[in-house]
């Protein structure tokens, strides 16, 4: 499996991402908060503890949204656009 993967690699050339680093520090709050509904909504979800999956899998799209996964995403939209600049 591990050859498949260098192989590819070679193939494909280095990823656009290669040497990209999140900085989590502008959304700290927000990841303590999606932490919190991670754990609370989503791995039980992951672990089939769930009456009724429709609705249990809105309530944590839900959560997470409220939880700031929208400037989480803002956030990561930002810092690849100034990392894809860069190395131009």
């Amino acid at each position: 499996m591990h050859s498949e993967g260098a192989k590819r690699a070679v193939e494909n050339g280095e990823s656009p991402l290669a040497g990209f680093r999140f900085d989590t520090v502008p959304i700290t709050a927000e990841l303590a908060a999606m932490e919190a509904v991670r754990s609370h909504y989503i791995v039980p979800l992951s672990v089939g503890m769930s009456e009724g999956i429709d609705a249990d899998l809105a309530l944590a799209r839900q959560q997470m949204s409220e939880a700031g996964f929208p400037s989480f995403m803002k956030e990561l939209q930002i810092q690849l656009d100034a990392f894809a600049a860069m190395k131009r």
